[in-house]
């Protein structure tokens, strides 16, 4: 998949920009799977170019830097390998994951994994064995533990392997916990309990900031494109000076077209919003200043909670739960 790219770097605002060689290299349909998938890290196409896209990392780690920090304890590592992997094997039978350490995300608030899925017409992708093998051993040089080598030694065993799959790494690490753990004790064996805990991933570090720059998303031209040239429903361009809210899980368009627009739950809001996170006053859109309307679960901007902020082109809005992309464009 890389040969398909041309850039990919972090920004300061904390968007991974991509941007592929050729506008043709996009796939629709698997750009549309991501949308679908809560595994999949939220990807916006800019909507002035064919080929650049937008991950928003902000309140996620990636699996390099946890690693980089964390020593696992005792029968922690297994566990944690598979929590990781068999996400990595649902979000990739549908979508082509790709398999670095650095575009594998946990959160800050809890671990949840997010994973980079690049829309691209790729062939084979559930078949990457250079790609998995590469993967599982880059993960080998940066696991830390204090005793408990067995997953090291078994993903040695994986790389030697001359079918190695995705699914086949995860089915052993199954078969190591299950040898790993504790005999069951007279009543479980007697009434069949089971122990299932869920995993929870430890050490997790604060949360880190980020720089808003003037534009969050840099023009490649000047021209608007029309919907057909997009070839996507994500967006909707318009020809005059307006603003708009773009629903980042709908896709929906929203309009803002006057001075005061109002957002909440209650019926007469400008934007009504059904989720229960959501006050029954929560926000209100003045004049291009996004302010919060003392709302319980809080308005956010590119992450942070604000009371009072002014909006710039392709900020990412957030009222409790609900995500929206503040769209500026201007008459060509």
């Amino acid at each position: 998949m890389d040969a398909l790219l041309k850039h990919m770097e972090v920004r300061e605002d904390g968007f991974l920009e991509v941007v592929l060689k050729r506008a043709k290299d996009f796939d629709e349909y698997i750009f549309q799977q991501i949308h679908k998938d809560e595994r999949c890290l939220l990807c916006v196409r800019d909507p002035r170019s064919k080929t650049r896209l937008y991950y928003d990392t902000k309140g996620y780690l990636t699996l390099q830097e946890y690693l980089q920090s964390h020593i696992f304890e005792e029968n922690e590592l297994v566990p944690f390998l598979i929590y990781v992997l068999e996400d990595m094997v649902k979000v990739n039978a549908g979508k082509p994951v790709s398999m670095k350490l650095e575009h594998v995300f946990l959160s800050y608030d809890g671990g949840r994994l997010r994973f980079l899925v690049l829309p691209l017409v790729v062939d084979n992708w559930l078949f990457q064995k250079e790609e998995l093998k590469q993967f599982l051993q880059k993960l080998q040089e940066q696991i830390r533990v204090t005793q408990d080598y067995a997953a090291l030694g078994y993903l040695s065993c994986c790389m030697r392997n001359e079918e190695l799959t995705l699914p086949l790494v995860l089915q052993g690490l199954h078969d190591l916990q299950m040898r790993q753990a504790k005999p069951p004790g007279f009543l479980e064996k007697l009434f069949h309990i089971t122990r299932q805990e869920a995993f929870q991933v430890r050490d997790l570090p604060a949360a880190r900031s980020f720089r808003v720059p003037e534009c969050a998303v840099a023009e490649e031209t000047a021209v608007y494109e029309t919907q057909q040239d997009i070839a996507s429903p994500t967006q909707e361009l318009l020809a005059q000076d307006c603003c708009c809210l773009v629903d980042l899980k709908t896709w929906n368009t929203i309009r803002v077209d006057k001075e005061q627009f109002t957002i909440g739950r209650a019926k007469d809001n400008d934007l009504v919003l059904s989720g229960r996170t959501v006050s029954q006053h929560h926000a209100v859109i003045e004049q291009g200043i996004l302010k919060d309307c003392e709302s319980a679960n809080g308005t956010f901007l590119n992450g942070e909670r604000v009371e009072a902020c002014e909006l710039k082109d392709q900020d990412v809005i957030r009222f409790a739960n609900v995500q929206f992309r503040w769209q500026k464009e201007e008459a060509a």
